[in-house]
């Protein structure tokens, strides 16, 4: 099993061990809901843009001459090392971080590992208001940091930590890592490679509904995202090698593996003065066929959406006042708790509309495409919110979720529809303040206060210790008791 597509860079593989019998692409999984959907934001630099010419007589940072030519993308920080324009990135970055979340899981994959090191630098000078308090805040995980950079990349991975919470690296982490929550994958060089950016976007892929992680962006400051998926070959279909590629490839292989070495090291010129600002900033989805990466602002892509519903004004008023269509949105459990911008939209939804019910689905509703929960979030322009109805639905007795060959039926829905009509509270309903909800800081996963509550099972740790907690107070009461018995003897 490899998560490695075919192109020529990695052809020897598939030569050595033969076409793979099954292949699941990127998009497939992302329909299917069991990856993550991306958004691209590409980010351009005056010199990325335009290029970069030192001027006439030009030292760099050793005193030495830089040759006078016009540097591209391509040579920054392989032949010419550009403070300014680092500055630039790690400066937009943490102004990304800071409308969005400044503890959200980032990953910068850098040129090289003095690249990397040069990036940790500046984000840190940047954030040093958070790095005061957490010293990891930001870190650099390269092949040179040996057992700390493998502890870094653990507390990484963890979803249960807060820092460190971005990572600088050149190559070390485009395979082999599991980091659940990682939000932003960041492409601060040039990548060549359609299986190498395939690897390095599948660090971002991964789903975790309970710690809100339904999706993440990919911010590209060296055009390879956008070049890359423009690629009819992304994600087009499969190409295999055929039975006599195997047969001469093998051979070729084992021959080209003893001459390999290590390329050698190149001459850096590094240039400290002067300045850089971001020239352009596009946001990019895929279309609604799911086929190629457009240009997007919310606003067009939201009214784009209403017209395919509604094809003119009288439509969509003609909805709107209909008490029976109102508005409903399906989102997972994970938004109910999100915090930071989801946080501030269910705030305004409280206070300008009248969320007046959720009702929380079961698990496997959507089945096979997520595992994930859902909720059903219904609310009309009658605002602002006073109390929130919640509805349990409850699973068919002796079931523990829905499938695809067991699914969700609408008969099912009959409880809930009656209870609609004169909504009161009973062993699967109850009502929240919308003041409590708001104090709380917008937490609208609220559980069943008449549910039965599960037993809960501590983790070990604290088991072994209240054993001990135990025996200790047990040793005790036996010696009061000894004590006592021979007072009495006496």
């Amino acid at each position: 099993m490899t998560a490695t597509p075919l192109r020529d860079d990695n052809r020897d593989t598939y030569l050595y061990f033969g076409n793979p019998i099954y292949q699941y692409s990127l998009r497939q999984g992302i329909e299917d809901g069991f990856l993550a959907p991306y958004r691209v934001h590409r980010v351009v630099t005056e010199w990325d843009a335009a290029g970069w010419r030192p001027s006439k007589d030009e030292l760099d940072r050793y005193g030495r001459a830089i040759p006078d030519e016009e540097y591209q993308t391509k040579d920054f920080e392989k032949v010419v090392a550009l403070r300014a324009r680092n500055c630039a990135i790690a400066k937009h970055l943490t102004e990304f971080l800071k409308r969005s979340d400044r503890y959200a899981k980032t990953i910068v994959f850098c040129v090289d590992q003095e690249h990397a090191s040069d990036m940790r630098e500046e984000l840190s000078n940047l954030n040093s208001d958070l790095v005061v308090t957490f010293p990891d805040y930001v870190c650099r995980v390269t092949s040179d940091k040996g057992d700390i950079g493998r502890g870094h990349l653990g507390r990484f991975s963890d979803v249960e930590t807060q820092v460190p919470a971005i990572l600088t690296t050149s190559q070390l982490l485009t395979t082999g890592i599991d980091a659940p929550t990682c939000k932003n994958i960041v492409i601060a060089r040039v990548v060549g490679s359609m299986s190498e950016f395939k690897q390095i976007i599948g660090r971002g892929t991964r789903v975790r509904d309970d710690y809100g992680k339904l999706w993440f962006n990919i911010i590209d400051y060296t055009g390879s995202a956008t070049r890359l998926f423009a690629d009819p070959a992304f994600d087009g279909e499969p190409v295999l090698v055929t039975e006599e590629e195997m047969a001469t490839g093998l051979e070729r292989v084992v021959a080209e593996t003893a001459a390999e070495e290590e390329p050698a090291e190149r001459r850096k010129y590094y240039f400290d003065g002067g300045q850089v600002e971001i020239a352009a900033y596009l946001v990019y989805e895929l279309d609604p066929d799911g086929n190629q990466l457009r240009v997007v602002r919310y606003t067009d892509y939201a009214a784009e959406r209403i017209r395919s519903i509604c094809p003119s004004a009288r439509d969509l008023r003609a909805r709107w006042v209909d008490p029976d269509g109102r508005a409903a949105v399906v989102v997972p459990n994970g938004t109910l708790f999100g915090d930071g911008v989801c946080a501030r939209i269910k705030a305004e939804l409280i206070r300008d509309f009248n969320l007046h019910t959720i009702v929380r689905l079961p698990n496997g509703v959507f089945a096979p495409y997520t595992p994930i929960s859902a909720n059903l979030l219904f609310f009309d322009r009658s605002g602002p919110t006073k109390d929130v109805w919640y509805y349990e639905h409850p699973l068919p007795e002796g079931r523990k979720n829905y499938t695809k060959t067991q699914p969700l039926q609408f008969e099912e829905f009959s409880p809930c529809i009656a209870w609609w009509k004169k909504p009161k509270e009973n062993e699967q309903a109850w009502k929240v303040s919308a003041q409590e909800l708001l104090s709380s800081g917008c937490n609208l996963d609220r559980k069943n206060p008449h549910a039965k509550e599960d037993i809960a099972h501590k983790p070990p740790e604290e088991l072994v210790t209240s054993i001990l907690e135990k025996e200790k107070q047990i040793i005790e009461i036996v010696g009061r008791i000894q004590e006592m018995l021979k007072r009495k003897e006496e």
